[in-house]
């Protein structure tokens, strides 16, 4: 959401850690075999969600609260959508709705509502800095 989809945004995806073997995954877990169970897709899924907010940022979504979110929903769809791709090898078609989807979507729309009050209020205080410094 900050720098936009021309310089990695580390911070956002915290796979590549897990997979060196530092403790980033639930539980402490790490290592690359995290990529291969259920929830592999959706630690796959952060990378074109990053990349995804992070052009549609470049290209004015992030100038007002209701952009900001929309961008940051769609990112999220991008993880749920890898996900449930990788969950569908484990669960049944029937059940992947309520498997993997619908129980996290409160969660994910509070992070994002979250989220897109905090990148504005970060994004007025580097505009505040420039604004002094010039």
């Amino acid at each position: 959401m900050a720098v936009g989809v021309g310089y990695p945004n580390y911070p956002d995806v915290p796979d590549d850690k897990g997979g060196l073997g530092l403790p980033f995954f639930a539980g402490g877990a790490f290592g690359f075999a995290q990529f291969a169970g259920p929830t592999g897709g959706y630690l796959m899924g952060f990378l074109p969600a990053v990349w995804l907010v992070g052009l549609l940022c470049e290209r004015g979504w992030g100038k007002s609260f209701r952009m900001r979110a929309l961008a940051m929903a769609l990112g999220t769809g991008a993880i749920f959508a890898v996900g449930l791709v990788r969950l569908s090898a484990f669960v049944p078609a029937e059940s992947l709705a309520g498997a993997g989807l619908i129980p996290f979507l409160p969660g994910a729309a509070v992070k994002i509502l979250g989220a897109a009050l905090v990148a504005g209020g970060i994004g007025a205080l580097g505009s505040v800095r420039t604004e002094r410094e010039q």
